[in-house]
Order: structure tokens, then sequence, then C-alpha cells
């Protein structure tokens, strides 16, 4: 079992603008209202740089600076977990439509940000971070399988941990495939240490798979099914509402088992 800190939380989806507001939602304090989400901006990110990074580079800046101011620490000190569902699917549809046209044409920008590791490129350009960083793809598990990377990481490196896990909208026709249904990303600082912004510790297992029975507000269940990244509203409600555990489902057989103690 793995004890850590988390020292900072950040989140974007329709209708959750940030941590404070999701958990009135979670508490039950305010109805949940999924607003769509328009402009996102990242003041982390130069304003130049901003007008050619894609939208999905723009969410996983947003809530990592969330995470990082309510952690109060430097962006260039620390190491970086980034994951999302599958990359930017609206960037490889773009790509896919442009070379099956007649006269095909790849725009410079839409290729620099379809690589992978663009969202962590793009943050780590902005705030110059040199550290460790890693750039997953776990389907439906990808919020978890960050967490498990992130934790391997506070292993091996003397730094705090940034995890960013994002999605965008799928368009058609790959929606078929995976129906992600928002914008929306969430965003943790992980560390070895407490601190004086601690949120929580949190203690990991990896167990073999039981019945789960997780309680989550009804109206936040859609959000979380469709989308990787809103799996991390599970272990959000757990701190929200002081619970002493949670379980995060994982692959076939596994699942996460987490111990949450006040700080």
């Amino acid at each position: 079992m793995t004890t850590l800190y988390i020292n900072g939380i950040g989140i974007l989806a329709p209708g959750i603008e940030n941590w404070p507001e999701c958990k009135t939602i979670l508490t039950q304090q305010k109805t949940y209202q999924p607003n769509t989400l328009y402009k996102i901006t990242s003041q982390i990110i130069p304003a130049k740089e901003r007008r050619r990074a894609s939208r999905t580079s723009l969410i996983a800046a947003y809530v990592a600076e969330q995470a990082v101011n309510q952690a109060e620490v430097l962006a260039d000190q620390l190491s970086s977990v980034f994951s999302s569902y599958g990359g930017d699917l609206q960037i490889a549809d773009k790509l896919c439509t442009s070379l099956a046209d007649n006269d095909p044409f790849i725009s410079p920008i839409q290729f620099h940000n379809s690589v992978h590791n663009a969202p962590a490129g793009c943050w780590s350009i902005a705030t110059q971070a040199q550290s460790t960083t890693t750039s997953l793809a776990g389907s439906h598990f990808s919020f978890q399988a960050a967490l498990l990377e992130s934790v391997a990481l506070l292993e091996t490196e003397d730094n705090d941990i940034l995890l960013a896990c994002y999605d965008s909208k799928t368009p058609e026709p790959l929606n078929s495939q995976h129906t992600s249904n928002a914008d929306c990303g969430v965003a943790l600082i992980l560390s070895k240490h407490s601190s004086n912004q601690s949120i929580i510790q949190l203690s990991l297992s990896l167990t073999n798979k039981t019945d789960i029975n997780n309680k989550i507000p009804a109206c936040l269940k859609p959000l979380i099914t469709a989308n990787a990244s809103m799996q991390s509203l599970i272990l959000l409600d757990a701190i929200a509402n002081k619970q002493s555990s949670v379980i995060l489902d994982y692959l076939d057989n596994l699942q996460i088992k987490c111990l949450l103690k006040n700080v």
C-alpha cells in the first residue's frame, strides 16, 4: 500500500468550473446544471501559444493551473503525468477527413497538435518544466492508469507530481466507437509529504475485483460514464463527503482501493 497526499485539485466540466464549485455539488449544497463550456483560458500559457493550442491542450492546462495554484507550488518543479481516453480525437478526425479529400491538405498547426504528448509539451514549454513527464491513453480507465503511474513516479522522483486527465467531445463518426460527450478534465497535485495545503491523505492498493458500491449523485452518473477523466469524480466525491474509503474500477479483474484520512 502506498500513501500520498493530495495538495491541489483542479476540475472542469459542463456546469463545473473549479474544485470549490464541484465540492458544493458533490455535497448537494448546489444543484448540478450541466451548462455548455465555451471559452477556456489558461493564464499560464502565453496568448500566442493559446491561439495555436488545441482545445484538449487548453483543458489540460486549465485544470493543471487550478491545481498548481491551490497547492501553492512552482509549476516548473513538478514531474507530470498527462492522460486521456485516446489523445485528441477531434484533431484525429480532422486529419483523417483531410487525407480522404480529393485534394488532401494537412494544416501544420493541426499536425503539430496531433501528437499524443501535445498537452504535456504545451504545459512544459509554458512553465519551463524540465522534469519527467509521461503521456498515457488508457481508454475508460485513463484516470486510474494516470493515478497508478503517478504513484510509481512518486516512488522514483523527488518532485511532487502533477496528474492531468482530460477528454474532449468526440466528433462523428468516431463517437460510434467512443462516446465522450463533453470537454472536461481534472488535475491533482500529489506529494509524498503533507503541507499546509494538503486536502487529504490517500493510501492506495491494487486488489482483485469485488462488488463495487460507490454512492455518487445520480445527476453526475452520465458525466462519469461517458468521460474517462470524470471517473475522478468517484474519488472526489469521497473526499468531499469525508468518506473513509472508496474503490475505483480498473481493468477486467482489478480495482484500486483508496483509503482516505483527513489531514
